[in-house]
Formats: structure tokens, sequence, C-alpha cells
């Protein structure tokens, strides 16, 4: 269970109309209290993590002028919070003072990393739209339309373009399918990681159960905050079974069938090498 730091309550200005893919109920989370200059970039993070639109249409000019400026706002205060921060470190840090805010300060930031990675997802979603519109006028076959999208993602989030691919397709299951999952995401509660175990613990069952089990793990978001990202995958998990019983059953038949062993390099000249089996198979209970 994680420790609950205290919030705001005050609800943040929704720059657009909800989540790519439809209007989810608004979160009734808000900005932080004046905490300093990380108080404050959590508060404009959380404002701008509400940057998608309701249908995925294009962001108009000034949307995007507002939310250039917001992340260079975030930036620079980010930069002056770790260059105040410097010369004490290097002087062996202070005492500790009564009623400190630092760990309440460092709150803010990790709901700034959430709500920055949610804004990413609802970009993503947006530049896919954008990319599709695009080619559709001109003439591209819908079967081809959006194949560099997952490249671009990749590229602007620093990673592969496999990885990019899944984070795209995270953000859209999340908009049209995880409602819940995604305004405890965009309001900094929970983790981009939370949010794809629940997306993967779902993958399995029609989108009626999905959003079943969305309302039962996410519908509480001062709940699902508490929970650590175990906790969150054996929730979702456990929901999935009692819903749709059958459906969880293939799924695990399917892993079986996928069962392999893989060898990739380590550092220091090592190799690790990785079996996936059955459980079964892997901890067969004692003998006598």
């Amino acid at each position: 269970m994680i420790t609950q730091l205290p919030r705001a309550t005050s609800a943040p200005p929704n720059w657009t109309s909800g989540p790519p893919g439809g209007r989810a109920p608004e979160s009734a989370t808000g900005g932080a209290p004046t905490l300093g200059t990380g108080g404050q970039l959590a508060t404009a993070a959380r404002d701008g993590a509400a940057t998608s639109g309701g249908d995925g249409a294009a962001t108009s000019g000034g949307d995007m002028a507002a939310a250039e400026t917001l992340v260079a706002s975030c930036l620079a205060g980010l930069q002056e919070l770790t260059a105040e921060s410097a010369p004490t470190a290097a002087r062996g840090g202070g005492e500790r003072r009564a009623g400190s805010t630092l760990p309440v300060v460092m709150r803010r930031l990790e709901e700034l990393k959430c709500a920055a990675a949610a804004a990413q997802a609802a970009l993503a979603v947006r530049l896919d739209a954008e990319v599709r519109s695009t080619e559709a006028a001109q003439g591209i076959p819908a079967a081809r339309r959006g194949r560099g999208v997952a490249s671009e993602v990749g590229l602007a989030r620093r990673v592969s373009p496999y990885r990019g691919r899944r984070l795209l397709g995270l953000a859209k299951i999340l908009a049209a399918e995880l409602p819940c999952t995604w305004q405890a995401f965009r309001a900094g509660r929970i983790t981009e990681a939370a949010a794809t175990l629940i997306a993967q613990e779902t993958a399995c069952l029609t989108v009626e159960h999905r959003l079943a089990v969305d309302r039962l793990v996410a519908g509480d978001p001062e709940a699902l905050e508490e929970r650590s990202e175990k906790e969150i995958r054996r929730a979702a998990a456990a929901a999935a079974a009692r819903l749709d019983p059958a459906s969880v059953v293939e799924r695990r038949a399917r892993a079986a069938a996928g069962r392999r062993v893989t060898v990739v390099p380590a550092p220091d000249g090592m190799s690790r090498l990785t079996i996936t089996v059955p459980l079964a198979r892997a901890w067969p209970p004692s003998r006598p």
C-alpha cells in the first residue's frame, strides 16, 4: 500500500473536451497547493494533460502554442529547481526542518511525470488522426495509412519504433475502452506502467467486460492511487477472471503454446537465459 500524501481539491481547467476517442467523466482531482516551483509545475502539468480532443481531430494552432509555452515554463522551472538544490547537495545537505514540504513537492513532481506521459499519449492519438486524415486526402489506401506514426512517436519519445507502436496502441485503448483508467492517468494518479498493466490484463475481454473491469479497478481514483503496480495488476486480473473466466482460460492456453527459451547479451561479457513456461512446469509441487 502506498502512503497517501495531501492533494488539492480544486478542479483543473479542461483545455478541450476530453480524452481522444470520447469524453469520459471529469476527474475530481485538481492542482497542487502552492509549494514553490515543484507544486506550480505539477499544477501546470495536470492542467495541460487535458490536451486531447473529443474526436481525435487536429489540435488548433492556439492550443499548441499554449502547450509549447506550458512545456517551456515547466522545463525552465525544473532547471531552476535543480540548480537551487545543487549547492545544498554539494555541501552534504542541511538539517531537516519540521513540517518540510520536500516530500510533498517530490510527489507533485511524480504526478507531473504521469500527467506529462498522459499528455504525450493524447498527442500521439492526435498525430495518428492527423496523419491518417492527410493521407486519406492524398488518396493513399486505408490499409497503408498511418504506417509511419509509430516511428514518429518513438522518435519523439526517444524509444524504438516497436515501443512507439505499443505506446500508440495503449493511448488509443485508454481513451476508447478504459475511461476511468485514462482519467486517473491524466490526473497524475497512476503511472504509464500501471495503465499498461490494466490494459494488458483486460486485453482478452470484450469491450463491455473491459469497461466493467475498468470501473471496478479504477472507478475510485483515490483507492487506485494508493495501490502498487503489483496490486493493480492482481486486481485487474481477478476482475477479468470473475467476469469472463472462459476468455482467461483461452488466453492462458495461448500463452502456454508460446513457451520459449531465450538468450540475450548482458553487461560484462555475460548473457541472460530466460525460460518462459507454464507455472506448473516451472514450479511443480514438492515430492515426498
